[in-house]
C-alpha cells in the first residue's frame, strides 16, 4: 500500500506535464492496491486456518515484485530450513516489505541485501541497504511497528545506521514449533 501512495504522488506530480506516464503511475497504484487487498484476504485466511503458502515461494514472489514496481535490487540468501509458523512469516514478509519502503522513501537506496538464517534455535534476519544512512536514527511510525511485532513473538529488534553508509536491521526471533 505504501508503494501505491508513492506511485500516486508521483503520478499527481506529472499529471499535468506528462498525462500518459500519469496514468501509468495511477494503474500502477490500482494494481498494488489490489494486490494489497489480496495480501490482507489470504493473511486473514492463514490466521484462520493455519495454512500459507510455502515461506519460500511467498519470498521470492515478494522480492520481485518490490523490483518490479521499485526497481530496488535486493540481492538475499534463505538458509532456513524450519517451517515457519504463519505468525512468523507475517512478521518477516513485514518486516522486509518496511525495510524495502524505508530503503527507498528515506535512504534512497538502489540496492539492498536480506539475509535469513538459524543459528541456536533463533531465526536471524539482516537487512542492509545502500542508502544515505544517518548519525541518529529516529523511530518513525515504521520502524517503532516492525520492532513492536518482532518483540510481540519473543524476538529482538535492532537497527544500525551511520551517515553515507546505509541502513541495517537486524531481527532475531526463536523458532516456533507447530503443537499437535
Amino acid at each position: 500500500l505504501t508503494s501505491a501512495v508513492i506511485a500516486i504522488e508521483a503520478g499527481e506530480k506529472l499529471v499535468n506535464d506528462d498525462r500518459e506516464t500519469a496514468l501509468e503511475k495511477f494503474s500502477l497504484a490500482k494494481e498494488q492496491v489490489k494486490r494489497g487487498l489480496n495480501d490482507i484476504r489470504s493473511s486473514v485466511k492463514a490466521i484462520h486456518t493455519g495454512t500459507e503458502k510455502a515461506f519460500g515461494h511467498t519470498l521470492e514472489t515478494l522480492l520481485y515484485e518490490i523490483y518490479q514496481n521499485t526497481g530496488l535490487h535486493i540481492t538475499h540468501v534463505n538458509k532456513l530450513t524450519s517451517d515457519l509458523l504463519p505468525i512468523q512469516q507475517n512478521v518477516i514478509i513485514s518486516a522486509i516489505k518496511e525495510c524495502a519502503t524505508n530503503s527507498l522513501k528515506h535512504g534512497g537506496s538502489t540496492e539492498a541485501d536480506l539475509l535469513l538464517q538459524e543459528y541456536k534455535e533463533r531465526i536471524w534476519m539482516t537487512f542492509s541497504d545502500n542508502g544515505t544512512g544517518s548519525d541518529s536514527i529516529e523511530f518513525g511510525f515504521g520502524l517503532k511497528n516492525m520492532k513492536e511485532r518482532v518483540e510481540s513473538i519473543g524476538g529482538v529488534f535492532t537497527v544500525e545506521s551511520f551517515k553515507d553508509d546505509g541502513f541495517t536491521v537486524n531481527i532475531s526471533i526463536p523458532i516456533g514449533k507447530q503443537i499437535g
